[in-house]
């Protein structure tokens, strides 16, 4: 099985491109995640508007006919950061 950044879909977050995601687990800690995503700021206000226990993130690798959830979470941090021609939009889960 091959995970390819086409393959990975995030769940509940509109945005353009994936330009990085983490997982990280540890023995006896709760797992968490970060994705960096590239938004238009409508996107990421509309996002950030909701806040909350709204905010439940799924994160997948859709296969042939097959999906496979890598982790589910609810965002606990949510950065904006505006770039010259992009937005780029950093989720804590």
């Amino acid at each position: 099985m091959a995970i390819t950044i086409q393959s990975i879909k995030v769940t509940d977050v509109k945005y353009k491109q994936l330009v990085q995601m983490e997982i990280h687990h540890t023995v006896n800690e709760y797992a968490r995640a970060r994705l960096v995503l590239i938004v238009n700021e409508a996107q990421a206000k509309a996002f950030m508007d909701r806040g909350g226990v709204e905010n439940k993130i799924e994160i997948s690798i859709k296969e042939a006919k097959k999906t496979t959830v890598l982790f589910r979470g609810y965002a606990v941090n949510v950065n904006f950061q505006p770039q010259v021609g992009y937005n780029l939009m950093t989720i804590d889960l």
